[in-house]
């Protein structure tokens, strides 16, 4: 279930935000809300288990393209870093000591 459907369900419950991963849900989650069915399109298409995982497994499978993106961006800064620093020790090789030049 996409993020924007779960969370029409889960506001079908009176709940505005997504709960953590070991709230209880409200009964009425499962079901009826005041016993007046929630109109919206499959919102109980699924129960509050398996709501719940949905979300928690949707928020994953974001980390697990997010950190290895961020490994790559911090691999390449390093790198680039420590080029740039080898150009610049090279050309504090051939650049004379100042302080023998005030001698």
């Amino acid at each position: 279930m996409p993020p924007r459907k779960l969370m029409l369900h889960l506001k079908c419950c009176g709940i505005d935000k997504p709960p953590s991963a070991y709230s209880k849900l409200h009964p009425a989650c499962c079901g009826y809300t005041n016993r007046i069915e929630c109109k919206v399109e499959n919102a109980y298409e699924q129960n509050c288990t398996s709501a719940i995982f949905n979300l928690i497994n949707n928020t994953i499978l974001g980390l697990d393209i997010v950190f290895p993106l961020l490994a790559l961006i911090i691999y390449f800064a390093k790198d680039m870093a420590s080029d740039l620093n080898a150009e610049i020790r090279k050309e504090n090789a051939y650049t004379p000591n100042r302080l023998s030049m005030l001698k």
